[in-house]
């Protein structure tokens, strides 16, 4: 069977399953560039249909976000659907995801604890997300032997500006300045009481302005706290030139092959134990029809990116994967 399982919620991702074999895994947005958008790329598309295959059955999760009927449309305007094409939806505890995830990254371990920002069920207490989404409240599960013996909402686990605030034995609480550029920003009318609460800040720190979003970072002692979105933390950084200082140059080398990231997956992990003080990231790519991942390579070492490099290519020569660059 061909099998095409879908995730559409935030890191939305998907799976091949060929002839009964997994085949390729990959995250969305790493073909539409748009960040935990799980929109069907037309890249992506594109790549799978050129694999020539029909799916037998296409299975989603998290069906409460609506771009499922989206990815209807698309496979059936790719004909990458077999006649008689199951299609399958399932809505299964958004908690035993994440245990999921965990044992294919570290293994099947039978007790696990989740602790996630907005979890399984939304609270009923009247919080408020960061984002304005009402009833919002940290959630926590522990699972044994895959069933959930334990679910609350104590907000074990705490964000970045109250843990910052702790390290550095700070008082925590409405950053008045904070306070008072996000009011300038959005609105009197549209300061929300989610909106409020990105002014909940260690009170003595000092603000990173915010020329994208409006919401600053901060900054404590040798701290700085910046946003994840790349554009947006892009935009900010202009107004660090002269507070952070620079460190050793860190160089990069390239090496770009010709096959999915699966297939490297597994002797690309063995040279990161290898080389544990070198960062190596794998991204997949979609050029001129043909489909293929670039290892970047980093350190501050050149010497050590060298030998690494050649780890590498040895055991794509050992694979026979054809390098398609290297720089």
């Amino acid at each position: 069977m061909n099998i095409l399982a879908i995730h559409t919620s935030h890191d939305g991702s998907i799976t091949l399953v060929k002839d009964n074999k997994f085949f390729a895994h990959a995250q969305i947005d790493r073909f539409n560039n748009i960040v935990a958008n799980a929109v069907p790329p037309l890249k992506l598309l594109i790549y799978i249909k050129s694999l020539n295959i029909q799916f037998d059955a296409v299975i989603f999760s998290f069906i409460t976000h609506s771009c499922h009927w989206y990815w209807e449309e698309q496979l059936i305007k790719f004909n990458l659907l077999k006649p008689n094409c199951l299609l399958k939806y399932t809505d299964i505890d958004h908690h035993y995801y994440h245990t999921c995830c965990a044992k294919a990254t570290v293994g099947n371990n039978k007790n696990m604890v989740v602790i996630d920002g907005h979890g399984s069920i939304v609270g009923k207490s009247g919080s408020v997300s960061p984002m304005g989404e009402k009833n919002f409240h940290e959630q926590e599960s522990i699972f044994q032997d895959d069933q959930k013996i334990y679910h609350s909402r104590k907000n074990i686990g705490y964000n970045y500006e109250l843990r910052t605030a702790k390290e550095f034995n700070l008082k925590y609480g409405k950053h008045t300045e904070a306070y008072k550029l996000l009011e300038n920003y959005y609105g009197s009318k549209n300061f929300s009481i989610g909106r409020q609460k990105m002014a909940m800040l260690p009170i003595k720190a000092s603000l990173i302005l915010n020329p994208s979003s409006g919401a600053p970072g901060f900054i404590v002692d040798n701290v700085y706290c910046l946003p994840g979105v790349p554009s947006i933390l892009k935009s900010m950084l202009g107004g660090l030139n002269n507070k952070i200082k620079g460190g050793k140059k860190i160089l990069s080398k390239t090496i770009s092959v010709q096959t999915v990231e699966s297939e490297i997956a597994k002797p690309l992990e063995q040279v990161q134990q290898k080389f544990k003080n070198v960062d190596i990231g794998s991204y997949p790519f979609f050029r001129l029809g043909k489909i293929g991942v670039s290892m970047v390579i980093r350190s501050s070492d050149k010497k050590k990116i060298d030998d690494c490099c050649k780890e590498i290519v040895s055991f794509l020569k050992k694979k026979k994967i054809n390098m398609i660059g290297k720089k």
